[in-house]
């Protein structure tokens, strides 16, 4: 870098030293040198150029890491490379200028570019992460082949998140040319109130007043839906529950089951009984029912290694065929309640 050394990145609109209104100086020496981001290249096109015609002249030079070498000087008042972008190849372009000191002109007015740059964006901006649930992120833009690396660690267009955070992501063009995006941030699912009111064989819940949600009512034993909006009347004694959707986001919220006696039929369960498992022993599989959702269940062998597990959202669950063995059954219920038996299995 020559004369006072001014440095500029691409994307920009270039004067001469009088700038947009006024001729350039007399017996001006300056050099000015552009560089763009790795790989993105440097281009220049010029919209006015008037200069003392044989005594000012601006020369162009394209500069590398093996050197530098000319790309044309010119004087008078033609449009550089006939007003047509002048694209040296590379990342750095150098503008030298020399006036002789008798007169002097307008000067120029040039377009400097990066011809490889690119932009990218994520989408969605903002996403809601149900529970249990989880969130697609994708990357678009930039040239074919072009890679992305997201600050996760992961590659790809895509990123499939199950935990809120702010995520980005950077791109890089087969030229090396990099771009990044405005961070998307994903934020937890505000459960809904699933509280169940119940008068005498009617249930009831106030969030489903609210048109923003969509709510079911469903048999807990046979996992039937019975009934829609914010209140149910059973018309037959068992265990039911409320699911409550988001209608802007798809998160569901389940209730606890809830016990509707109509007739002189006892629950099925009592408040030491959380879980039936039958049959058991099995000689394939077995049915396993709650006094209320199960929100968790896993299935650990006597080695202590944990064999099987899901989220089941549901009061009843039919437990997979494993080899024989004696299993410990675990569940977490709606609400945070533990449970555990053990399950055996006869071939």
């Amino acid at each position: 870098m020559q004369g006072r050394g001014i440095r500029r990145q691409c994307n920009r609109i270039l004067y001469d030293d009088g700038g947009p209104n006024a001729n350039y100086r007399n017996s001006a020496n300056d050099s000015l040198l552009l560089i763009s981001p790795s790989g993105c290249g440097v281009s220049i096109q010029f919209t006015q150029f008037s200069t003392e015609t044989n005594f000012d002249f601006l020369s162009l030079w394209q500069i590398s890491s093996s050197g530098s070498s000319p790309l044309g000087s010119f004087s008078g008042s033609f449009l550089p490379n006939s007003g047509n972008p002048i694209s040296p190849g590379g990342d750095s372009l150098l503008l030298r200028f020399s006036s002789d000191g008798s007169n002097n002109a307008a000067g120029w007015r040039a377009v400097v570019s990066c011809p490889n740059s690119f932009s990218v964006s994520v989408s969605p901006a903002n996403a809601v992460l149900c529970r249990g649930g989880s969130a697609t992120l994708t990357a678009s833009g930039g040239p074919a082949g072009t890679t992305y690396t997201w600050n996760t660690g992961a590659t790809g267009s895509t990123l499939v998140v199950t935990s809120p955070g702010t995520y980005w992501v950077t791109a890089q063009a087969p030229s090396g040319c990099t771009a990044y995006a405005n961070p998307a941030v994903v934020t937890p699912h505000s459960p809904a109130d699933t509280t169940i009111s119940i008068s005498g064989t009617t249930l009831s819940n106030t969030t489903c007043q609210n048109p923003d949600y969509n709510c079911t009512w469903y048999n807990c034993n046979t996992d039937q839906v019975v009934g829609t909006g914010s209140t149910f009347t059973a018309t037959s004694s068992g265990w039911y529950a409320l699911i409550i959707e988001n209608t802007a986001t798809s998160c569901r919220d389940t209730s606890n089951c809830h016990y509707i006696g109509t007739t002189s039929i006892m629950p099925p369960f009592s408040s030491a009984d959380l879980l039936r498992l039958y049959p058991n022993p099995t000689f394939s599989t077995s049915r396993l029912e709650a006094a209320a959702v199960i929100e968790v269940l896993r299935i650990w062998d006597t080695q202590g290694r944990e064999v099987f597990s899901t989220w089941p959202r549901a009061s009843f669950y039919d437990l997979p065929s494993l080899p024989a063995g004696t299993y410990k059954v675990q569940v977490m219920l709606f609400g945070g309640t533990p449970a555990s038996l053990t399950w055996q299995v006869v071939k």
